[in-house]
C-alpha cells in the first residue's frame, strides 16, 4: 500500500523529462528548462498528482508527452532502422496508453 501511494508522484516526476526534450528539440535548452519547470510546478498538475491521489491524471500527462517525443524523434531519424524502431516504440506506447 505504501508503494501505491508514490506511483502518481513518480509518474508525474518522469513526465518532466519528455516535456524538456520535446521543447529542447523545438526551441533549445532554455525553452526546455522553462517548459519542464512549468509542468513540474503547475498547480493543477501538482494537486491532481499528489501522493495518495489514486487517479489517472498522471498517466494522461505522461503518455501523450512520451508519444509526442518518440514521434518527433522518429521524424528526425537519419536512417530507416532508427525510424522503424522509434515508430514501433511509439505504437507500443499508444497501446499502453489505451490500456491504462
Amino acid at each position: 500500500m505504501s508503494v501505491v501511494f508514490f506511483v502518481p508522484v513518480l509518474i508525474s516526476a518522469l513526465s518532466v523529462i519528455p516535456a524538456f526534450f520535446i521543447t529542447r528539440k523545438l526551441v533549445g535548452n532554455f525553452g526546455g528548462f522553462i517548459a519542464a519547470t512549468i509542468l513540474a510546478i503547475h498547480p493543477s498538475f501538482l494537486t491532481r498528482t499528489s501522493g495518495g491521489f489514486a487517479d489517472t491524471d498522471a498517466y494522461n500527462v505522461m503518455f501523450p508527452l512520451l508519444i509526442a517525443w518518440i514521434f518527433l524523434e522518429a521524424l528526425e531519424a537519419k536512417n530507416l532502422k532508427n525510424n522503424v524502431i522509434l515508430s514501433v516504440l511509439g505504437g507500443i506506447l499508444v497501446g499502453l496508453y489505451s490500456v491504462t
